[in-house]
């Protein structure tokens, strides 16, 4: 489908819920009547084992043969092992073999875009594409995130009040970051309501704006919502102690960036202007 998104969902850290944050968000998807397809591109299998298939090297067509198809320059069917099950997901299984295919792909021509061309010829049967990536930065996660549009970055939250920490260009606080503001968002957003995600590079800077429609700050409390546990006259009976903006500012401030945030009565905008890295 021309309006296909494909998102890889990843993390360097193992047991953050990519797996799971895959399954649940694939099936809630089929149940709004997307049609999805789930990738498993992880050797552990875990997705594939997830969705009830337990003996996945047993399993004659995975990631790594369709992948290996392509490196030999051979013609392969798109549809071909792909495993439709029953909660109305299709699923492209991994196992075993694609734990040694990334050495294969040291020699490939254009290694890291090989699983873009399977997603290519794929996407225009779907409207979503979700990636499950193994826990590191290998040469299949560079795959995923060639072929993605957009990435998921499962992440659990961990409060360090009176621990001071250096953060600059570190993934994982990173992540930490953009996850306060996105549950930020979701909370003080009404049911039906749309929470969006834009980022605009410049040429030292990515800029995130994570927008919603929701209830909105006022004007007198805006320079104040980044106190440590600040909460606004609004915030009675939302669940929080006030401090997830607090450390968001202090992730990005520690990363030589800044956050900005503008309200009104149609909702709220929160920008996040993270410096890019440069190679020396």
């Amino acid at each position: 489908m021309s309006n296909c998104k494909v998102i890889a969902l990843t993390n360097q850290k193992g047991g953050v819920g990519k797996t799971t944050t895959a399954v649940n968000l694939g099936v809630g998807l089929a149940k709004q009547g997307k049609k999805v397809l789930l990738i498993d591109a992880d050797a552990q299998a875990n997705l594939t084992m997830a969705l009830g298939y337990n003996r996945p090297d047993d399993i004659p067509i995975t990631l790594s043969t369709v992948m290996q198809s392509i490196i030999d320059d051979k013609s392969f069917d798109a549809s071909g092992g792909i495993l439709h099950h029953g909660e109305g997901i299709d699923l492209l299984p991994s196992n075993i073999e694609l734990s040694g295919f990334e050495v294969r792909l040291i020699n490939a021509m254009s290694r890291e875009r090989v699983l873009k061309t399977y997603v290519n010829e794929v996407r225009k049967n779907y409207d979503y594409v979700l990636i499950d990536c193994m826990p590191s930065l290998g040469m299949i996660t560079i795959n995923a995130l060639a072929a993605a549009d957009s990435v998921i970055i499962p992440t659990q939250p961990h409060y360090l009040s009176g621990q001071t920490f250096e953060a600059l260009l570190d993934f994982n606080w990173t992540a930490e970051a953009v996850t306060n503001v996105l549950d930020n968002a979701v909370k003080y957003t009404p049911s039906g309501g749309v929470v969006d995600l834009k980022i605009t590079e410049y040429p030292s800077y990515l800029r995130l704006d994570v927008s919603d429609n929701g209830i909105g700050i006022p004007e007198e409390e805006q320079a104040k919502i980044f106190g440590r546990f600040y909460r606004g006259k609004q915030s009675a009976g939302v669940d929080g102690v006030g401090i997830g903006l607090y450390l968001t500012r202090d992730i990005v401030n520690k990363q030589n960036g800044y956050i900005k945030v503008a309200s009104d009565e149609k909702g709220t905008t929160f920008s996040l202007f993270l410096k890019k890295f440069r190679e020396q």
